[in-house]
């Protein structure tokens, strides 16, 4: 089920895709306004925009990639496309840590700024492309066991797409409006969220036998995620350190 919005010139504009792209397009300019916040020009957040998002994307698909090998046995060129299969939160998570190290030692940017103004754009993303993925009727017609099966399978799957929605929007609100007292603060609540919310919604992803692989990976990521602003907190910025030399 992915209903159709409208017809235009023989193709068909679902509203899932409508959806998808307002999610983008309202990130995207939101994003801008969040850098200016923290002291970025717009070309310079436009250039750290495109490592992060070509990180993000990789380390997301990536991520899914290597913990579902067995999907691609025998058709590895499905690899290089980004279906089937989907994308992971850690993965993504990680790409943003690998992107701002890259930005860091090509332009001295400090890591923890530039993350810090994606803390809330990521999760409002998020939050709004799950409508997306509701209308286009992800997960609807499965079997679901125990006392979700209300009716017809994939009943399951709906507190699951409403509660990872609101804990993304949440999320983001929260961060926000709280200006980060430390460089990098806003991405470590950040990642921890992400965890967080890997953990409240155990039980619903028991469902489709997958929540161990869930908890084990996106617990890594917000390790990383801490471990590394708390790591460059600790260390004098890149001004300071030259100064020194």
């Amino acid at each position: 089920m992915n209903p159709i919005l409208f017809h235009y010139g023989g193709f068909a504009v679902h509203y899932s895709e409508v959806i998808y792209a307002g999610s983008f397009i309202v990130s995207y300019f939101l994003s801008f306004r969040r850098a200016r916040t923290l002291g970025f020009t717009d070309p310079e957040w436009e250039r750290a925009l495109l490592y992060y998002a070509a990180a993000g994307l990789l380390g997301s698909r990536g991520g899914y990639i290597l913990t579902h090998v067995t999907m691609f046995e025998g058709r590895w060129a499905e690899v290089l496309t980004p279906w089937p299969g989907a994308f992971t939160l850690w993965g993504a998570l990680l790409g943003f840590l690998a992107a701002a190290q890259i930005l860091r030692h090509i332009r001295r940017d400090r890591p923890g700024r530039s993350l810090d103004v994606l803390a809330p754009i990521f999760p409002l993303f998020l939050g709004l492309a799950e409508w997306g993925l509701f209308t286009e009727g992800e997960g609807w017609g499965r079997s679901a066991r125990g006392f979700l099966a209300l009716q017809q399978g994939g009943v399951a799957r709906y507190p699951l797409w409403l509660g990872y929605s609101l804990w993304f929007l949440l999320t983001a609100g929260a961060l926000a409006f709280r200006t980060p007292k430390r460089e990098g603060t806003s991405f470590a609540y950040l990642s921890a969220s992400l965890g967080l919310a890997t953990l409240a919604f155990t039980p619903f992803t028991l469902l489709y036998g997958n929540a161990a692989e869930r908890c084990v990976w996106g617990s890594l990521a917000v390790c990383a995620g801490l471990g590394y602003v708390f790591f460059q907190a600790k260390r004098p910025a890149a001004a300071l350190r030259e100064r020194k030399w």
